[in-house]
C-alpha cells in the first residue's frame, strides 16, 4: 500500500505505478508535481486492478492509461479529489450526465455520456476518454 503520504514539488510525478497490478493508493496528499506534458500527481500506466481511494490532489491530476485495453481497468476509484472537487472515473457506463462540480473527469469504455457546465483547472488533463463513443 502507498498511503498517508505528503508528496510535493517533484520534477516528474508524485506517484508512478508502472507495470504493477493490484496496488492500493490511499489517503495521500499530492501537490505541485510537474512533468513536461502537465502536472501529473498520480500516473498509472500499464497498471490494472488497483484501488485508488481518499487521495487529495492540488494543482495536479490523475493519468490512467496503457496498452492493451485491460490496463485501464481499475478495481476501485472512489472518494478522490482534484483541486477540492471530485475526481470522476467512470468505466463501462452506457449512459449518464456529469452536469457540474468535477475536478477532473476520466471516462473508460463509456458510451452516451454528456459532460456539461464544468470548470476544470490546474490538472494534468481536464477531461479524458479512452475506448469510448458518443460522448
Amino acid at each position: 500500500m502507498i498511503g498517508h503520504n505528503i508528496i510535493f514539488n517533484n520534477k516528474n510525478y508524485g506517484i508512478l505505478i508502472h507495470l504493477s497490478d493490484n496496488n492500493t493508493l490511499s489517503s495521500n496528499l499530492v501537490f505541485n508535481n510537474e512533468q513536461s506534458f502537465g502536472a501529473v500527481g498520480i500516473l498509472l500506466w500499464d497498471a490494472k486492478d488497483n484501488t485508488i481511494e481518499d487521495n487529495v490532489l492540488i494543482d495536479n491530476g490523475y493519468y490512467i492509461g496503457g496498452i492493451p485495453f485491460t490496463n485501464y481497468i481499475q478495481r476501485s476509484v472512489v472518494n478522490n479529489s482534484v483541486n477540492g472537487k471530485p475526481f470522476v472515473y467512470w468505466a463501462h457506463r452506457t449512459s449518464g450526465t456529469l452536469a457540474s462540480n468535477s475536478g477532473q473527469i476520466s471516462l473508460f469504455n463509456c458510451t452516451n455520456i454528456v459532460i456539461t457546465n464544468q470548470t476544470l483547472f490546474n490538472s494534468s488533463i481536464g477531461i479524458s476518454t479512452a475506448y469510448s463513443s458518443n460522448i
